[in-house]
């Protein structure tokens, strides 16, 4: 009798320990349910803002370049037969903080960018170049807007006069020294609404032009 009695209370508690034990799990499921979407969230959001601070910060270079030198630098520079040297990254470099400024030094402005002197540069592109939405973080995300060698471009945008510098381009397959692969005017609204990647829109430096009193 007392052994059937123990059989029977040990399935009892069994029944209620699996019971409590399927509870405990379909509470973590709900729970992870509601976490895990807002961790997500605040990763894309970090990454978005990420994003946006490297290309205000690469504009910003670009700005600092302008105030040393009255101009902002060339889209890229070429020699006397117009083969095209050297990217306007390269030229930015002094104003990206101490470890650009190292690029720089090490850079040959005497040599194409794909000589192999330069080339041991290739990969060692600074991060801020790169959107953390790029797949790959070897190839730039962001490119100058471009006419005839030119850094930047006056557009009309919302019915104001705006200087289209820099936009984000993700999976542009070119190398940061590379003088080539930039972005021409008539490509820049197509670039602003192509498909968004995880919902983020590819962004753009724009400078507003005042008018001349």
């Amino acid at each position: 009798m007392t052994r059937k009695l123990a059989e029977c209370t040990a399935r009892r508690f069994f029944r209620f320990s699996l019971r409590w034990l399927l509870l405990a799990v379909a509470l973590v499921a709900v729970l992870l349910a509601l976490v895990i979407p807002t961790v997500e969230s605040r990763r894309h959001s970090a990454k978005c803002d990420l994003c946006k601070g490297n290309l205000h910060q690469v504009g910003s270079a670009a700005v600092g370049y302008f105030t040393a030198h009255g101009r902002f630098p060339p889209a890229y520079t070429f020699d006397s037969n117009g083969k095209r040297m050297h990217s306007w990254r390269v030229q930015i470099l002094p104003y990206l903080g101490p470890e650009a400024v190292a690029l720089y030094n090490r850079y040959n402005f005497n040599e194409p960018w794909d000589s192999p002197s330069n080339q041991r540069l290739a990969d060692k592109m600074p991060s801020v170049f790169c959107c953390p939405f790029q797949p790959s973080t070897s190839v730039p995300s962001y490119f100058a807007v471009t006419r005839d060698g030119e850094l930047g471009y006056l557009a009309g945008v919302d019915g104001a006069r705006k200087l289209q510098l820099l936009i984000e381009v993700l999976n542009r397959n070119v190398n940061w020294l590379s003088p080539y692969g930039d972005v021409k005017p008539d490509e820049v609204a197509a670039i602003r609404s192509k498909t968004k990647i995880e919902g983020h829109q590819n962004g753009i430096i724009e400078a507003p032009i005042l008018p001349t009193p």
